[in-house]
């Protein structure tokens, strides 16, 4: 680990450069012991001497930590570990143990990259877990129990994720009657993770409530709705309807199994989270390059 002094002094990027990098575009994001110092791991590192040379390259700021932010995400996506099974998950599930299922979380969160590990083991042990709810071997206490410790974890690497301080605001949730959080927190955490200024909803949104939720101050640029289950459809039909009729180009993306079922969003997310994630966030990019260059040649 690294202080700010030597961070500038291996990189030659001055102290005040790297605090308006992080705060401005959340590259090379330093952790904070407790006195407030800054600390830079190698991960760190690499991003400031990347992000210097594309802008010796002559690239702008802003695009050029775009650039890194994307990077940053590939990268993620494809950090592999050994991952856990996904029995300890269930045995755990089944006696309630809040001892032996933070021990399988730890576990869990620790094997990989946090995309890795919602990729690699927490999606495919969740379809585990609802496959034996249905058949009836799994009741629905120790599902709930199970659903509950890792929306904790969750919502504590949302947190640990931060937020841009500004940029535009990407709303993240679920329609009215949509109770299935953890895919759509975990969502919103990856895009956090690439920098995006993601903010979480959470469950059972009303359709007004997206319409209120969109046009608060600063108005937001995106909105990424979770269609889980086919009781989630209507919700999530009449919330769109509602956000075009006040802002017609708003961009909406639709993700989750029932999502093919809701009628025209701006994008269809189809694949992993993380892949979603980082799929938005490049569009997105994309979309803001373009908007730039039409404004530079007019």
């Amino acid at each position: 680990m690294f202080t700010i002094k030597a961070a500038a002094e291996l990189t030659t990027v001055p102290p005040t450069t790297l605090r308006a990098w992080e705060r401005r575009y959340g590259i090379a994001r330093a952790q904070r012991t407790e006195s407030g110092y800054r600390l830079y791991d190698e991960e760190a590192i690499e991003e400031i001497r990347v992000m210097q040379g594309l802008l010796e390259r002559g690239w702008a700021a802003k695009q050029a930590a775009e650039e890194v932010v994307r990077q940053r995400g590939l990268q993620r996506l494809t950090s592999t570990g050994s991952l856990p099974s996904d029995n300890g998950l269930l045995v755990a599930a089944r006696s309630l143990d809040e001892r032996a299922m933070a021990s399988v979380l730890d576990e869990g969160f620790a094997s990989g990259s946090f995309e890795y590990v919602i990729d690699g083991w927490l999606t495919p042990a969740l379809h585990r877990l609802g496959t034996a709810w249905r058949s009836g071997d799994l009741d629905i206490s120790a599902e709930h129990f199970t659903s509950a410790a890792i929306m904790r974890r969750l919502a504590a690497a949302y947190e640990a994720a931060g937020s841009p301080s500004g940029g535009p605001r990407i709303l993240v949730g679920l329609p009215a009657g949509g109770q299935h959080e953890i895919p759509s927190l975990a969502f919103a955490t990856c895009l956090r993770r690439l920098g995006r200024n993601a903010i979480y909803l959470g469950g059972d949104l009303p359709a007004s409530s997206w319409v209120n939720a969109v046009t608060a101050q600063p108005p937001a640029e995106a909105v990424v709705m979770s269609v889980t289950v086919p009781s989630d459809i209507p919700g999530a039909i009449e919330a769109m309807a509602l956000l075009r009729a006040v802002r017609p180009n708003l961009f909406i993306a639709v993700g989750g199994a029932q999502a093919p079922h809701v009628p025209q969003p701006t994008l269809l997310l189809e694949g992993t989270i993380p892949e979603s994630a980082l799929r938005i966030s490049e569009f997105l990019r994309t979309k803001a390059s373009n908007h730039h260059a039409h404004h530079t040649n007019r």
